[in-house]
């Protein structure tokens, strides 16, 4: 989507694409289990993981909201940013204590083996900029490469990535009852 856009907004021919994206991951040792072991979750509790940058316009507090209208399951935020202090605290008050965690960042090498631990990747990311119409996160394609679902945001960007792929969701990513029925 970027691609046309420059073509369209420069007035030149489309540019080429090189993907930037890990490869298919297939686990060692079997499916890894790392978030519900670090968090002490039962095995039946569903995850979703939203991992990357704590910051406004990436749809956290949409989904922190969509996660309490979707039963036995969980939101765990996973990275780290400006928001942090904010978001751990608000993980630990009504209605959010117990459906909302917050872990640390985990190191480059290890992060599909966490994403993998997840049941679905939520990035609800907001239409605020044209760079967030457009994008197509690094996440994306680590939950795609982990083998793990996505709900995302049903913007031109990561849509045509979802639709191609049959690997998700695509939903209004101002909406938590949208993002809680792609959960």
């Amino acid at each position: 989507a970027y691609a046309d856009l420059v073509a369209r907004q420069l007035r030149v021919a489309r540019p080429a694409v090189v993907m930037n994206c890990p490869y298919r991951w297939t686990p060692e040792d079997g499916q890894p289990d790392l978030i519900r072991q670090a968090l002490g979750l039962a095995p039946d509790v569903a995850v979703a993981l939203y991992q990357g940058q704590l910051i406004t316009d990436r749809g956290i507090e949409q989904a922190m909201e969509a996660i309490l209208e979707v039963p036995g399951a969980v939101l765990v935020l996973l990275g780290f940013g400006r928001l942090q202090p904010q978001l751990v605290a608000r993980s630990q008050t009504e209605p959010w204590a117990g459906r909302v965690f917050v872990l640390p960042p985990v190191p480059p090498d290890a992060l599909l083996a966490w994403t993998a631990s997840a049941d679905v990747s939520v990035m609800p990311i907001q239409a605020t900029s044209v760079n967030h119409r457009y994008t197509t996160p690094q996440k994306l394609f680590e939950s795609l490469a982990a083998g793990v679902p996505v709900v995302a945001s049903d913007l031109p960007g990561m849509a045509e990535v979802v639709e191609r792929t049959g690997a998700g969701a695509l939903v209004d990513p101002g909406s938590p009852a949208s993002i809680a029925a792609g959960i």
